[in-house]
């Protein structure tokens, strides 16, 4: 039976994504992407995500928290779980004179979880770690020649399948290792016209092919009280990636209007065999969290994290980038796991996080800041540990002053977690 109820879970995420995947084109559309490796994802589980974004230090049995692969280790040795996630996104960007809107839908992420002895519990899933997509147009006047016009358009991101492992080395102290692949690709076009007909118009078209492997080190402890009260302590470092890349580039000269074009000359052309292959940097990344759980009650976290950005190499171009820090405070609150009312079994969510920004914009740093909410619903029809879970966010990025952007975003997710009991052995009377 559990076999059944497995598959056709998956199916229906399966055919969820390629259902939304067809809606929206799974774009972002952000000027800010075209900076490092686009827009990063903060790679939580929605009931994380809830929490502002917490998770360094969050240990639960019923839960995949792939932010700290030392988490891996609390499972329950009998269990087996499944976490998937679902977003609809909604984006506003403001100028000092306009106002876009755009929506999209996509996975946020899937990941299964089984435990391999009382001691080890291992995770496999699929996450996006960062998405591009940008149309800007520019002008300038060039001396001697006219008016140019200026166009950059790009799509893409990178992509992380993660395969983790928690042990538990000590009563109270777990080690964890997340191995991962990233992959992915950067498409992007530049344009240069001039208003002179006499002079030629100039097209660069590039795909940047990515794929590399990098790791992350998690520790847990905690410390148990009077009361079943814990604090949680967790510690996170993810190394300096130096990851391969391929370029194929092609640029000509031509005539018409950017997409309109006739080409009429073949500049450089570096594709297949030919691609021009480099190395793209992904600088490491360091965490720090406490969790404090009350019974089953209250939860309260907060979470630190330093992001090494001014070392980014590798896009070919001279990104104003600096070192980030994010901090984030989550809490939730539950009013009685154990009550036969269903209302009282409902976890209640909360949080905040706030992020320095990784992007110097004309000499302006690109902070955000998200608030969240959400709220935990338990099904009886698999399991008292399966649950169904909604989260709802919003964000502001950036500013309108300097002649920048200002961006918000409102994120409705739907996620679900299956828990079952495996390797039973039914007792017949």
């Amino acid at each position: 039976m559990y076999k059944r109820i497995l598959y056709h879970f998956f199916a229906l995420i399966i055919i969820s994504l390629h259902g939304f995947t067809g809606f929206s084109q799974n774009e972002i559309s952000s000027p800010y992407s075209s900076f490092g490796v686009g827009i990063l994802n903060h790679r939580t589980n929605a009931i994380m995500s809830s929490m502002g974004g917490t998770g360094y230090a969050s240990r639960n049995p019923y839960q995949i928290n792939f932010k700290n692969p030392a988490s891996f280790s609390e499972y329950d040795s009998l269990s087996f779980i499944a976490d998937a996630s679902l977003g609809l996104y909604k984006y506003t960007q403001q100028t000092t004179d306009i106002i876009q809107k755009n929506s999209r839908a996509r996975f946020d992420y899937l990941a299964i979880a089984i435990p391999v002895t009382k001691y080890w519990g291992t995770s496999l899933g699929i996450i996006p770690f960062s998405d591009l997509g940008y149309n800007i147009a520019d002008s300038a006047y060039v001396p001697n020649v006219g008016t140019a016009q200026y166009r950059y358009a790009g799509e893409g991101g990178l992509m992380q399948v993660y395969w983790g492992n928690g042990f538990k080395i000590m009563k109270n102290l777990s080690l964890g290792l997340n191995l991962s692949y990233l992959w992915g690709n950067f498409n992007t076009l530049r344009f240069m016209e001039f208003d002179n007909t006499t002079i030629h118009n100039s097209k660069i078209a590039e795909i940047k092919n990515i794929d590399g492997l990098r790791y992350s080190l998690g520790l847990q402890y905690t410390l148990n009280f009077k009361n079943d009260n814990k604090l949680t302590l967790g510690l996170v470092y993810e190394n300096s990636a130096y990851i391969g890349t391929r370029d194929q580039i092609l640029i000509t000269n031509y005539s018409g209007a950017f997409e309109n074009t006739t080409a009429f000359d073949t500049v450089l052309i570096k594709t297949g065999d030919d691609a021009v292959k480099g190395t793209l940097k992904i600088p490491q990344f360091v965490g720090a969290g406490l969790t404090f759980n009350q019974k089953d009650k209250y939860v309260i976290s907060t979470d630190f994290t330093w992001q090494n950005w001014s070392k980014f190499s590798g896009t070919g171009i001279e990104d104003s980038l600096k070192d980030n820090f994010i901090s984030s405070f989550g809490f939730q609150y539950t009013p009685d796991s154990k009550s036969s009312r269903f209302l009282q079994k409902v976890s209640y969510r909360a949080g905040v996080r706030y992020s320095t920004g990784y992007m110097l914009v004309k000499g302006s740093p690109i902070s955000d800041f998200v608030f969240s909410i959400g709220a935990g619903f338990p099904l009886k029809t698999f399991n008292t540990k399966s649950s169904l879970n909604i989260l709802l966010e919003y964000g502001n990025m950036g500013t309108i002053s300097n002649g920048l952007i200002n961006e918000n975003f409102i994120r409705l997710s739907l996620n679900f977690i299956l828990q079952e009991k495996w390797y039973q052995r039914v007792k017949l009377d």
